[in-house]
């Protein structure tokens, strides 16, 4: 899941991937691993400042919940530019 938080006051962007996780400790009650939420990345995207910051990477599979076989899983890249035309959002409250 990607979340995007926006700050008007500070013009910020804050992006996060969270994906689940299996949980530290089983949950004893049905004996299976439990997943929950965890925080697997995190960047801030600034008004007038160009990112140049590590891309949001998004797991094929994560995305479309498990691929088929003969589909080939990878990686969708949102690139530092790409990223960057998240800030075009400030034109619209001017």
């Amino acid at each position: 899941m990607i979340v995007l938080s926006i700050n008007r006051r500070d013009q910020q962007i804050l992006v996060k991937r969270w994906e689940e996780v299996p949980r530290r400790r089983p949950n004893w009650s049905t004996a299976n691993y439990s997943r929950i939420p965890g925080l697997m990345q995190s960047l801030i995207l600034n008004a007038d400042v160009e990112y140049d910051g590590p891309s949001l990477e998004i797991s094929a599979a994560k995305l479309f919940d498990g691929l088929l076989q003969t589909i080939p899983g990878g990686e969708f890249l949102l690139t530092p530019d790409n990223l960057n035309a998240f800030n075009t959002i400030w034109e619209a409250f001017q």
